[in-house]
């Protein structure tokens, strides 16, 4: 979307308004989880062509991609907890386990109404047909978000399960049972640069180094998968120019 001239006056002026924070967080938001839906994309792409493999860590690079978007967008949410967040929202996570037709609850489990699956292959070292189900596990399990709600928009960022009591006790917040959350990506054309979202970002956490989402990464199966230092970009170009 074209950066409306009110924010940019805004932001060099030293003000932030809500609006401004609004659609900073969706265009993060929405980003992500384009990243997100590619890589769902790539995966599926991989699984039905046998001999095609992800040559460039592409699926790797989005993965780190979306979570520093994430990442902001959450840093945000938090900076205004206080004035936004509403709730604690609660999701069935729809957990299942497989029981198989040798196991000893298979004939119970199957009269339950937990049964989501059922299916068959052949073991060929039996030489028999294995018959099995995916059943809901009990008790369920949930998964647990942040709830913040702006004039214009509502957003959601994930906690851990065992942080949720602290908020409940110390913001007085209800926890809320969703039936689903479903979200989508969006086109960028509507968002606002990343440009500038991250300037806004930088505004409000001026001791964190914002790199752009753009910037060579550094792969590493490890779960340290960063963004490349100047230092490593620069002797790459000039490894580059040396051939």
């Amino acid at each position: 979307m074209k950066l409306p001239k009110e924010y940019s006056d805004n932001l060099k002026n030293g003000i932030i308004t809500d609006n401004m924070i609004s659609d900073v967080l969706f265009s993060y938001s929405k980003r992500a989880k384009n990243y997100r839906d590619k890589n769902r994309e790539l995966r599926r792409y991989y699984r039905q062509n046998r001999y095609a493999y992800d040559k460039y860590d592409t699926i790797e690079k989005n993965e780190f991609r979306m979570n520093v978007l994430y990442e902001r967008k959450s840093d945000i949410l938090h900076k205004y907890e206080d004035k936004f967040l509403k709730c604690i929202h609660k999701q069935d996570k729809k957990a299942t386990r497989r029981v198989y037709d040798y196991d000893d609850d298979y004939d119970e489990v199957c009269d339950s109404e937990n049964v989501v699956w059922a299916n068959s292959y052949l073991d060929r070292d039996e030489c028999r047909i294995v018959y099995f189900v995916d059943v809901l596990k009990e008790p369920k399990e949930y998964l647990y978000f942040l709830y913040y709600e702006f004039p214009d928009r509502s957003f959601h960022t994930p906690i851990d399960k065992t942080i949720v009591q602290k908020y409940v006790k110390d913001k007085n917040l209800e926890v809320i049972e969703l039936d689903d959350l479903v979200t989508f990506g969006e086109d960028v054309g509507i968002l606002l640069s990343l440009q500038f979202c991250d300037k806004v970002y930088k505004f409000l956490f001026p001791d964190k180094e914002v790199r752009n989402i753009s910037s060579p990464i550094i792969v590493s199966y490890d779960d340290s998968t960063r963004f490349a230092t100047d230092e490593e970009i620069q002797k790459y170009k000039d490894k580059k120019q040396k051939k």
